[in-house]
């Protein structure tokens, strides 16, 4: 009570609103509480507006109802009581007003449970900054090791992610799908150990994913994912649109064992939103790690290609990046000039399934014939 007495004291307005951090009006209620008190303001005998409250969730559940003095006139006769649970005391004649049609909601939030995942191996350079990003916001963490050599699992250990092993067999999406399988949370986020959320991004993803949660209809969520050059004075080197966040559900899957991309198996797809706001940090293809990860990636895609499965337009696109990026440059403008040629598909479609790669192919083929690197 005195506390709340403290708080009325500093008050200057004709009218005080005194609610808790977990109570909120309907729409629309504050328009119709300033009607009110504009038509009971000049009688000095009421002293206080009565408001029916209904306990409930935020998913709309009923938890029980009651009145409450919610909102009293700013009179130093009228003061809070009580330690433990303090009630408005009025002075006596005093007389209140209980306007039916607004009504207080009084909800317990509801803040889903978060699961951080990643899969990881030798990535003792990033584990530490990539576990401080996610543990403000997550109940837990899962790290899934392929084989790291150096101390990435005592580091994750340490940390206080619950780490698990997997035996690696060529297949980014295996490994994910197995994270995804071993969290309990009802949302995961799942950034790569390269990738980072932003100071500012940290703060909003538990909030944001509780205002998503009840539209059971949306289960993805794009985060912009910043290229940063960390060799370069961390020099943005694009922007693009990446899935991190997103509900926890049998159909929502990742595919392609290199290249790994989330898809969401449900017919008809269910919906996703892009958060502007949720920005990540992406500092693996700095200079000196992308040719690694190149030389990484093409025994994976060259093996798709003489393996026998279906062979997409971007598949050859990846090859393309991957043998410019290892200066093999005749290999290279031959995976180029599968996708420019169309293949797999007419012009128009190998455009918008590519997109801006398009032009970006045909820029490094044009390149790579000025430089003289190919005939």
């Amino acid at each position: 009570a005195a506390a709340k007495n403290h708080a009325l004291n500093m008050a200057k307005g004709d009218w005080l609103i005194f609610t808790e951090p977990e109570e909120y009006f309907a729409a629309g209620g504050v328009e119709l509480l300033q009607e009110q008190l504009q038509l009971i303001h000049k009688n000095n005998a009421f002293m206080a507006v009565s408001l029916p409250v209904v306990r409930t969730n935020l998913d709309g559940k009923l938890k029980g109802e009651g009145e409450a003095f919610s909102i009293i006139r700013n009179s130093p006769k009228a003061r809070f009581s009580g330690s433990t649970n303090p009630k408005i005391k009025l002075p006596n004649g005093s007389k209140f007003i209980t306007i039916n049609p607004l009504t207080l909601y009084r909800a317990k939030p509801y803040l889903p449970k978060i699961s951080a995942c990643c899969i990881v191996k030798n990535e003792e350079g990033n584990m530490a900054h990539w576990l401080e990003s996610v543990r403000s916001f997550t109940s837990e963490i899962v790290v899934v090791d392929t084989g790291s050599a150096d101390d990435t699992v005592k580091l994750a250990e340490e940390g206080g992610a619950r780490v698990l092993h997997f035996q690696w067999i060529n297949d980014f999406s295996a490994a994910k799908n197995f994270a995804i399988d071993a969290a309990s949370g009802e949302w995961i986020v799942f950034p790569d150990a390269d990738e980072f959320f932003t100071e500012e991004s940290q703060k909003h993803i538990q909030g944001t994913v509780a205002w998503l949660h009840n539209d059971k209809e949306l289960i993805l969520v794009e985060c912009p994912l910043i290229n940063i050059d960390v060799t370069d004075n961390n020099r943005v080197r694009d922007s693009i649109k990446q899935r991190r966040i997103f509900r926890r559900d049998d159909l929502v899957r990742y595919e392609n064992k290199v290249h790994e991309a989330l898809k969401d198996q449900h017919e008809p797809p269910r919906t996703g939103i892009f958060m502007r706001r949720l920005k990540i940090l992406h500092t693996g293809y700095s200079e000196n790690i992308v040719r690694e990860k190149l030389k990484r990636n093409l025994p994976l895609l060259e093996a798709k290609i003489t393996s026998g499965e279906e062979i997409k337009t971007v598949d050859h696109y990846h090859m393309m990046e991957c043998y410019y990026g290892l200066k093999k440059y005749e290999k290279s403008i031959e995976e180029a000039k599968e996708v420019i040629r169309g293949k797999y598909g007419n012009g128009d479609v190998r455009k918008r399934n590519l997109g801006d790669r398009y032009a970006e192919i045909q820029n490094k083929v044009n390149e790579m014939y000025r430089n003289g690197q190919v005939q």
